[in-house]
């Protein structure tokens, strides 16, 4: 962007073609204001719904793509980010594998249905804006998420598609609730709300507060609850095939487990993908929820007779 005083200069060259020469191709300038790349905000807790633990953070917004926001993978492959903090107590603060198919479409899912409203204020580590931490060895002063990489993924993955507007529009509408500058904000092409962890954690408490931060803080339903609620939205299992081995993962059955899918978990890749590995087939732990269901499905809900013990009579 040129400063007044160049503007007030007399040009050698048309006016559109100094511009042309200065402005940097694909960065809009915004006028009379620089751009900002980290914007500071108010002071808040965050709470760890398994150990209580209380950490204090700051809100800030953030470009989504740089060096001032760095998610554990590619938002796009999937692979490990290279440029990631590792720590001495394990070697790494992110164990999931994000390259498979459904990890990449559970991201591109979660990019196309951008929430603003849970992406903001949470008393919880667990959900809200992402969590970073900038007291990594090596990395000082960078923002290394801790809690919140799929959440990043798919932020970034929003903003390089267009969906992200709303979200962006919701944080300057809201700026005042997060103690930031809506001004500021204004002068930032992709920010990204972060809470910025200022406790002063080693290495290990680092390694245990990332993986508390990344559990549910949703209590699991017990098999039979699950059978149960399953069974409700399982419509019709008039294309479960009967096979030898009584078993849903009969490649006879991928029909099934398709529909299964799609009427019990609304073909959310979010759920799917942790029931299949990276080919896309039936886990066991898939292969053990499905045939719960059926199970119960076609003998009833009472727990009392709720005791699969393997292939079902099919």
């Amino acid at each position: 962007m040129l400063d007044e005083k160049t503007q007030s200069e007399p040009e050698a060259e048309p006016r559109e073609k100094t511009e042309a020469k200065e402005k940097p191709k694909g960065k809009p300038v915004v006028k009379g204001q620089a751009k900002a790349k980290v914007v500071n905000g108010a002071h808040s807790v965050a709470v760890s719904p398994w150990s209580k633990g209380k950490h204090k953070v700051q809100f800030k917004a953030v470009e989504a793509f740089g060096q001032h926001l760095t998610a554990s993978h590619d938002h796009e492959t999937g692979k490990v980010n290279p440029n990631y903090a590792k720590i001495k107590a394990d070697g790494a603060l992110q164990m999931r594998d994000r390259s498979s198919v459904q990890s990449l479409s559970q991201v591109n899912q979660m990019a196309s249905e951008i929430e603003p409203h849970f992406l903001g204020h949470s008393a919880n580590t667990t959900d809200g804006a992402p969590i970073v931490g900038s007291d990594y060895q090596g990395h000082a002063g960078k923002h290394m998420v801790e809690s919140g990489n799929g959440r990043v993924m798919a932020l970034q993955q929003a903003y390089k598609q267009g969906k992200a507007e709303h979200y962006k529009q919701h944080l300057i509408d809201n700026a005042a609730s997060f103690g930031l500058d809506p001004e500021e904000l204004k002068g930032m092409k992709t920010p990204v709300l972060v809470r910025a962890r200022t406790s002063s954690l080693s290495d290990q408490q680092k390694a245990k507060f990332a993986k508390e931060a990344n559990k549910s803080s949703v209590s699991a339903l017990t098999a039979h609850e699950q059978a149960q609620e399953d069974s409700i939205f399982l419509q019709s299992i008039d294309n479960l095939v009967p096979t030898e081995d009584g078993r849903i993962t009969n490649k006879n059955n991928s029909s099934f487990v398709q529909s299964f899918f799609t009427q019990v978990m609304d073909d959310d890749q979010r759920e799917i993908s942790r029931y299949t590995n990276k080919e896309g087939k039936l886990t066991d732990e898939g292969e053990r929820r499905i045939t719960n269901a059926v199970f119960v499905k076609v003998y009833g809900e009472g727990p009392e007779i709720f005791n699969p013990v393997g292939p079902l009579p099919i």
